[in-house]
């Protein structure tokens, strides 16, 4: 009898024992099968062992350097560019039309009207306010590269402007000036002179005589026009040298 229940005790068991072991079999059956649906409805591969560990491939790893790829077609482009285009050859033929006018230009005299009017000398008397005033010994005026030197002068301005409308010089009166259309040395030397700054000539009386470079005029009366080196001379005799411009006289 003890060995029939024994027996029977372990046919028991082992059927408890296999009756656990196909419910296990079934629940990881249908555990598998929803886990593949579910992979499915969401688009997850389950087998693939980057997407299981949340490493997608498009995603860059910071930590691994980048390689700079070089757009070869583009260099090429730009190669042909520079090559197409050259830069430009800014380097000045000095023998050209506008280099030989351009130096000539520079050797001519300015222009000064507009410029200031500057005066000096040991002594003045007068008001500006008055119109006039009187300058005595050692006078120079002054007005760009045109000067006048003489014992005395007045300068007269304009009332309703205040600027000067004319110096009247006398005694040992001289100018100086580059002429402003041949470029050469002007002089001039006379007992009375007269610069009127709207006209920008100067007026000279008594003893006249005026050089350009080395040509010499005498006369009793000469007007010199400082912009544009016209001469306006009465009873006059001239010095030409040889090889210069006759003198410009109307």
């Amino acid at each position: 009898m003890a060995k029939v229940s024994l027996k029977n005790d372990l046919f028991l068991v082992m059927k408890i024992y296999l009756r656990i072991f196909l419910i296990a079999i079934l629940y990881l059956s249908f555990q598998e099968k929803s886990y593949a649906d579910l992979s499915d409805d969401i688009g997850v591969d389950p087998h693939s062992e980057e997407k299981k560990q949340g490493k997608p491939k498009n995603i860059i790893d910071k930590n691994k350097p980048i390689k700079k790829v070089e757009d070869k077609d583009k260099n090429k482009a730009s190669s042909s560019e520079v090559r197409q285009n050259p830069p430009a050859n800014t380097k000045k033929n000095p023998n050209s039309k506008n280099a030989r006018e351009g130096a000539t230009k520079k050797t001519l005299g300015p222009d000064n009207s507009g410029l200031p009017v500057v005066f000096e000398s040991e002594g003045l008397r007068g008001l500006k306010s008055d119109g006039m005033i009187e300058l005595r010994k050692n006078v120079i005026v002054t007005q760009g590269d045109f000067r006048m030197d003489a014992n005395r002068a007045n300068v007269i301005f304009n009332k309703q402007t205040d600027e000067v409308d004319r110096v009247i010089a006398r005694g040992n009166v001289k100018i100086s000036k580059v002429d402003p259309k041949t470029g050469k040395k002007i002089r001039a030397k006379g007992d009375t002179m007269t610069f009127n700054e709207k006209k920008q000539t100067v007026t000279i009386v008594g003893n006249a005589r005026f050089w350009r470079g080395n040509d010499l005029v005498r006369g009793r009366k000469i007007i010199y026009n400082l912009k544009t080196g016209w001469l306006d001379a009465s009873k006059v005799e001239g010095v030409i040298s040889p090889g210069n411009d006759a003198e410009k006289t109307q």
